[in-house]
């Protein structure tokens, strides 16, 4: 299955080290996990999707990976992650849209919660699709500056249309 164009551009904008611990929310069928574990040696990747048949479908893509200890799927939602408080070097979205139809505020918060301070946060879409970017940048800047992100930054690749962001 060929890599789509969002997702290649979303995980090389991630720029995910060896050794980091990573968060994906909403990583549908695993094509985003496969690139980043591939990435990070001794790192790990937890992998977080609302459904099951996505998390199953992950684990099915990914499982030398699981094997190995670099990947964890999970089965929820973001904004009831609990129990991972500063854990996380790297978070990503890939077309999550939650973050700009609504506040996103539980899912914010969560994201700013497990990152460690000066933890990078990407929150991506494929520039292909129908809404307007301005649009979906300029909700996701209000949400990431409500909730205390610094350094946000436009994504410069002509694939995304999406914000990088750090905790401070």
């Amino acid at each position: 299955m060929p890599v789509p164009p969002r997702i290649a551009a979303a995980v090389e904008v991630l720029d995910p080290q060896p050794g980091d611990v990573v968060l994906e929310a909403g990583g549908g069928n695993g094509v985003s996990a496969q690139l980043i574990c591939s990435r990070l040696g001794a790192g790990r990747l937890i992998a977080l999707d609302r459904s099951a048949v996505a998390t199953q479908r992950t684990l099915a893509r990914n499982a030398e990976h699981a094997e190995a200890g670099r990947l964890e799927a999970v089965t929820g939602s973001l904004g009831d992650l609990r129990g991972r408080d500063a854990t996380v070097d790297r978070a990503l979205t890939v077309n999550v849209n939650v973050f700009w139809t609504s506040p996103a505020d539980a899912e914010l918060e969560a994201l700013r919660r497990v990152l460690r301070p000066g933890g990078l946060v990407v929150l991506a879409w494929g520039a292909e699709g129908p809404q307007p970017a301005a649009r979906i940048v300029d909700a996701v800047t209000t949400g990431l500056d409500r909730h205390g992100f610094t350094a946000v930054a436009s994504i410069d690749d002509p694939r995304l249309v999406g914000l990088t962001a750090v905790r401070p």
